[in-house]
């Protein structure tokens, strides 16, 4: 425990400021953009009471996924080049910990784990905010509750399912592989740059969770599917730092 404080303080101390960059920025962008696509919606209601669109459709509008797939691959920017600079301080203090890489490796791909969570977890509470705010917008719009509202918006939209699957166990357990591929990739993208290699498999599995997340609803078989090739990256990363030689 007195070894991993120190590292878990390492991995904080790099990227938690800008961490919370990455989530305000994108926080005061969506919140821009929602704005801007409620009020048109909104004035398409005026002049049709009974057209006013439903919450998906304003999310949709608004193009607040794009917001979301460029602050989820600026984080995994600033994660992975954190740890690759061999003349850093930080990398100085992990030499000399007497910590073996694969431990280093293997508490960091837990703590990018967080990290990506957190983010998403972030993009829903906003996602949580903004439907307050359009329910507001307007007196006797829906006699619906707001769960309800958010229920057939998480249903609907192919985003925002992504981002909370509600009952959709297959799609839970897809986005845990996605994130579990992701962390590692980022982990042995990070060390092969460490030691003078390179790394494709965290590039790939970034671009793979990127388009994934905004992939249209599908089914068990397409969700099992993509959960074996997360978790095929995730191998191939995990082979890259304990025994890859070569270039993956």
């Amino acid at each position: 425990m007195k070894r991993i404080i120190p590292l878990l303080a390492i991995s904080v101390r790099q990227t938690f400021y800008r961490f919370m960059a990455i989530a305000v920025l994108m926080s005061f962008t969506q919140a821009k953009l929602f704005k801007r696509a409620l009020e048109r919606l909104s004035a398409d209601f005026h002049t049709y009471p009974d057209m006013f669109a439903p919450l998906e459709t304003v999310v949709s509008e608004s193009r607040m996924h794009l917001v979301f797939i460029a602050a989820l691959i600026l984080l995994c920017l600033v994660l992975a080049y954190s740890a690759c600079d061999s003349g850093s301080k930080s990398i100085y203090t992990l030499k000399r910990l007497a910590v073996s890489q694969e431990r280093i490796c293997c508490l960091w791909t837990v703590y990018y784990f967080f990290c990506i969570s957190a983010l998403i977890l972030w993009q829903l509470g906003l996602i949580i905010i903004f439907s307050k705010v359009y329910m507001a917008s307007g007196p006797g719009l829906y006699s619906y509750s707001d769960a309800h509202t958010l229920f057939l918006a998480f249903w609907r939209n192919n985003f925002l399912h992504s981002i909370m699957p509600l009952e959709d166990i297959s799609r839970h357990l897809r986005n845990i592989s996605l994130i579990a591929s992701l962390s590692m990739g980022i982990t042995a993208f990070s060390f092969r740059q460490r030691t003078g290699k390179r790394s494709y498999s965290g590039i790939l599995c970034l671009a793979f969770t990127a388009i994934i997340f905004v992939f249209p609803h599908s089914n068990l078989p397409a969700d099992v599917t993509f959960s074996l090739l997360a978790l095929s990256v995730t191998g191939v990363s995990l082979w890259s730092i304990l025994g890859g030689d070569n270039n993956d």
